[in-house]
């Protein structure tokens, strides 16, 4: 294994907001009208959104006023509010300004993860939680089975809770900045209120585009194109890729294996849209039915659809790897049982080393602006892939 280290809410767009005017909001038993609840939620926004920094000056009353057409008992009741909550400090003559966050003395870390008990993600739970208790934390484990709104749904919880730090394996439906769409269902937003808020961060496998976060990742193209290094390497050039949508990593993986491909002339794709092994079934019969025939290996972006296309083949009458060459990725307790070539997702290691930098992010002491692992899977050979020699070319 190697390793390097090295949406926002618009400020004048009230309606998305979603605050009818006609509304009514209570507060400690006192109705407010719906301009200074207006007035409320805008400021939050502009705290969330990071463009009001902790230490900087609020608009002043007169400039909230025009914005909002309300009157001076009405922009200072909001203002209030948010100075009961701790996010404001008013200071006589000068204004009032967004608080610092308060410190936290928390030993909580949450792990925040696609599962918890299966796959790949039991060891790094175990790795994790051993090495954060070794300093002192006490582990709080969720799981969001890979759905953004089950993920914002913890978040905002923890924002609650206001644990001492957050490692998430955040979602990321494909690679940042290929689809605004999708960019916008992450929690990115979310995750930087945290931040904000004084709650260390860390992201594993995905970063959001954002380069401002300690992060853990896998160069997943690398590994893809490491893949079709390998096929090209033994006269696998008859290869194809296997890949599901709505996980930026598979999306890398596959992306990086066709680009090595490409440039030999060769590659196929196989994309597959059911679950399981009947989803991979259907995609290769359909695979079959387009062209000449099978490939003669195939990389899938993780174990999982390598099992179901290996199951898939069986089926069809292929033997693995006498037939055909079958490579995995995550290189999954599973993977080892069943003598699958795979790539490694060191999920101990990383565990481990993720308690490391929550533990450097919360020393107080200074750090580097950001820490950012990029691993470089290396591919664990087994008996999917055996019996193929490397080109003396």
């Amino acid at each position: 294994m190697r390793y390097r280290q090295v949406g926002k809410v618009c400020s004048d767009d009230l309606t998305r907001l979603s605050l009818p005017t006609n509304l009514y909001y209570m507060q400690n038993g006192d109705v407010l009208t719906s301009k200074n609840a207006r007035i409320y939620a805008w400021l939050r926004a502009e705290f969330e959104a990071g463009r009001i920094a902790a230490g900087e000056r609020l608009p002043s009353e007169n400039e909230l006023c025009a914005r909002f057409g309300a009157s001076r008992p009405a922009v200072r009741q909001a203002v209030a509010r948010l100075a009961h909550e701790g996010a404001v400090r008013t200071v006589r003559g000068s204004g009032s300004f967004r608080s610092e966050p308060p410190a936290n003395a928390s030993r909580d870390i949450a792990l925040v993860l696609p599962a918890l008990s299966s796959y790949i993600y039991p060891e790094l739970v175990e790795a994790a939680n051993a090495a954060l208790r070794a300093r002192g934390f006490q582990t709080l484990l969720d799981c969001t089975g890979g759905d953004p709104e089950a993920e914002r749904a913890i978040l905002r919880s923890l924002k609650v809770r206001r644990p001492a730090g957050i490692i998430v394996s955040p979602w990321q439906g494909c690679p940042a900045g290929s689809d605004p769409v999708e960019d916008a269902r992450t929690n990115l937003v979310l995750l930087r209120d945290l931040r904000s808020a004084g709650i260390a961060v860390l992201l594993l496998d995905n970063e959001l585009g954002d380069e401002t976060f300690n992060s853990i990742v896998l160069d997943d193209r690398a590994g893809g194109a490491a893949a079709a290094e390998f096929f090209l390497a033994r006269g696998l050039g008859d290869a194809a890729v296997v890949w599901k949508s709505g996980h930026a990593p598979f999306l890398s993986r596959r992306d990086g294996f066709l680009e090595r491909m490409a440039s030999a002339g060769a590659g196929n794709s196989l994309g597959v849209d059911g679950a399981g092994a009947a989803g991979v079934a259907a995609a290769l019969s359909a695979f079959a039915a387009a062209g000449s025939g099978l490939p003669r290996a195939f990389f899938c972006t993780n174990d999982e659809l390598a099992f179901s296309l290996i199951e898939a083949l069986i089926g069809r009458g292929f033997r693995v790897p006498e037939d055909i060459a079958v490579i995995g990725f995550d290189d999954s307790p599973p993977a080892r049982v069943r003598n699958l070539s795979s790539f490694a997702y060191p999920s101990r290691w990383i565990g481990t080393r993720a308690a490391e930098l929550m533990e450097e992010a919360l020393s107080g002491e200074p750090t580097r602006a950001r820490t950012r692992i990029a691993i470089e899977s290396v591919l664990v050979e087994r008996d999917s892939t055996r019996g193929f020699e490397r080109s003396e070319s």
